[in-house]
């Protein structure tokens, strides 16, 4: 349920921390980045324009000297896929909006690098002249990264974290259905499955002693083939008892036959079980 911000929970929120905000009219109009010289103009469906998009919520114009103007057109989508994130029709911007605690209302651009769906800001954009304060909605969802890193239930119970360990190792350490690739001190597990176009391998990144044993769970991975983009994506998911869940970003590489995998610059051979 949608909660309009009245003036007293405007005044909670801007003496507390900041909070995100969904897209509402009153978020329109312009907002400037001096530290880069641009602006960005934030419109409601068919401003400034003869015609609406099919599911047009709202559209971007960018501004900047001596750069040619550059529109996103930002639609309705059904259900909360990216958490606070609004994504264009291209799917090549994100933006979120956010009501700082001293009242400022900012517009944050982000892009996804790692392909791993955790959402990284790279321009702030201030809000030019008065929010319309009474038309702003709060954001109540689930968070881009709580929702993608699982965050939802907070720390994971140490029991849970344990039989959940038992069950990787069985299921990836010991299955002899498992591709192994190695470097100094770390050994990828993973399985690999092919849908058409489509590849995946989901496993674990361990470390090891010099001698080879004692091996320690240090992440679970999922590795996908993108074929729109003839490269792979990845989410390496830190596992750490008693913490909570978080991604680490890495860069994977494999080679034409598939006997080298290339993680962060570090190579992993593929190797005998």
């Amino acid at each position: 349920m949608k909660l309009i911000l009245s003036a007293l929970s405007i005044f909670i929120l801007t003496s507390g921390f900041s909070q995100y905000l969904q897209f509402s009219e009153g978020l329109t109009g312009k907002y400037k980045s001096d530290q880069f010289k641009e602006s960005i103009n934030v419109m409601a469906p068919g401003e400034g324009s003869d015609e609406v998009e099919k599911e047009e919520l709202f559209r971007v114009i960018y501004k900047k000297k001596n750069v040619d103007d550059q529109e996103y057109i930002f639609r309705q989508l059904k259900g909360s896929q990216n958490g606070e994130w609004y994504t264009s029709s291209n799917n090549k911007a994100f933006i979120r909006f956010t009501l700082k605690k001293d009242g400022q209302v900012i517009a944050e651009f982000g892009n996804d690098p790692n392909y791993d769906q955790i959402i990284d800001p790279f321009r702030v954009f201030n809000y030019s002249g008065k929010v319309a304060t009474n038309e702003l909605v709060k954001f109540n969802g689930v968070s881009n990264k709580d929702q993608i890193n699982g965050n939802v239930g907070g720390v994971q119970s140490r029991e849970s974290c344990e039989q959940e360990k038992v069950k990787l190792k069985e299921y990836f350490i010991d299955n002899d259905e498992v591709d192994v690739y190695e470097t100094k001190g770390q050994r990828l597990y993973v399985i690999p499955q092919i849908y058409g176009d489509h590849e995946t391998f989901k496993g674990i990144l361990v470390k090891f002693d010099a001698d080879g044993s004692n091996e320690k769970i240090t992440h679970k991975v999922d590795i996908w083939y993108q074929p729109n983009k003839d490269e792979y994506g990845c989410a390496f998911q830190i596992f750490k008892c008693g913490q909570k869940t978080q991604l680490e970003k890495y860069t994977v590489l494999f080679n034409e036959d598939k006997s080298m995998i290339t993680l962060n610059g570090n190579g992993f051979k593929k190797v005998d079980k």
